[in-house]
């Protein structure tokens, strides 16, 4: 474990900068390769596999600039083939990035919360613009005195919107499903639904609910750090309560939903939906709006920064995170909701 100096900032290592910032790589501890990297004096920046390791770095934390300027200064330099033919491909990507994403729009900041938006100057960038005083308010109250800077792009064109999504990842995903996503330091979101209906054309709050969905993955993965692990079921419910700011009867929704869902098909055992969330995406959704729902409705905001900090501080365990904030067992009020549900089916 690296010890820290008084700056809070990993100190120095005392050998080879490449073995250090390789290994919290390889564990996926990509802050950590960030803050190593800043201590290291000028010289051992300047390492290629340094650069190499520290751009990949800024690569999975959504950061365009830093990631491009620091992998053009690793295959400038000497590599071995296996990390030049994976930087020379990260470019590639950061190429296409930079040229799809949108003009840079505004800042917006709440102390340690900022938001960029990349959109078009366009009524409809327009208005989620004006929600932001809403969403860093939203982010304020759930995570307290966090810092979390995360950069919106806003598409109005679906291809465009579907190479930007695909750039970003290190397979082939199949992203035409996708409306809109939320990572470390990043929210992505189209305007349109893969087959071209307007999201929110119809209910406004609608296409703001489904952003703030967005942002609340977005401030939960940045604020956690590295190895942000929530199981899909609590990470979807999480997002939907967060975003019912602009869906107040989204409980009820959802519990309806669910009633339909038990009216023509069996549950599913907690054990599966854990694992398999997405092999079902409305059941998973609809269940895990309903479980999130019972789990926080009693508590305030402020339980998101808790849930984060007891997850991390228990090796990514956020059953007992949510358990602890809210004094009840994840699997036995799971196991409460099938029961009541399954039992009546619907009227």
């Amino acid at each position: 474990m690296l010890s820290l100096n008084a700056t809070g900032l990993p100190a120095r290592s005392q050998g080879d900068p490449v073995a250090t910032i390789r290994d919290q790589f390889f564990k996926e501890e990509f802050n950590k390769v960030l803050a190593t990297y800043s201590q290291l004096p000028s010289d051992e920046r300047e390492i290629p596999l340094v650069c190499f390791f520290a751009g990949q770095s800024y690569f999975r934390n959504h950061d365009i600039e830093h990631a491009d300027e620091l992998l053009n200064k690793a295959v400038s330099g000497t590599l071995p083939a296996p990390q030049r033919e994976r930087a020379e491909a990260a470019l590639s990507k950061l190429k296409t990035l930079k040229e799809l994403r949108p003009p840079m729009y505004h800042d917006y900041t709440l102390e340690g919360y900022t938001i960029r938006i990349f959109a078009k100057d366009t009524p409809w960038a327009k208005s989620i613009a004006a929600q932001m005083p809403t969403f860093l308010a939203r982010a304020k109250e759930g995570f307290g005195n966090a810092n979390a800077y995360i950069a919106f792009y806003l598409f109005e064109d679906r291809q465009s919107y579907d190479r930007f999504f695909g750039a970003w990842e290190s397979s082939n995903p199949e992203v035409t499903v996708h409306r809109g996503t939320g990572g470390r330091h990043i929210v992505m979101f189209c305007r349109y639904f893969p087959e071209g209906t307007e999201i929110g054309g119809k209910d406004v709050n609608d296409l703001y609910c489904r952003i703030l969905h967005e942002y609340s993955h977005a401030l939960c993965n940045t604020v956690y750090g590295d190895n942000f692990k929530m199981p899909p079921l609590f990470n979807e419910g999480m997002a939907d309560y967060f975003g019912w700011k602009y869906k107040p009867q989204g409980a009820e929704i959802a519990s309806k939903r669910l009633q339909a869902i038990a009216a023509k098909r069996a549950a599913m055992p907690y054990a599966v939906i854990l694992k398999s969330f997405h092999d079902d995406n409305y059941y998973g959704y609809t269940i895990a709006d309903v479980l999130i729902n019972d789990l926080l409705h009693k508590q305030p905001l402020s339980v998101y920064g808790r849930i984060i900090d007891l997850a991390r501080s228990s090796n990514s365990n956020f059953e007992y995170a949510l358990q602890q904030v809210s004094g009840l067992e994840p699997r036995s009020e799971y196991n409460r909701i099938v029961g009541a549900y399954w039992k009546s089916g619907i009227k």
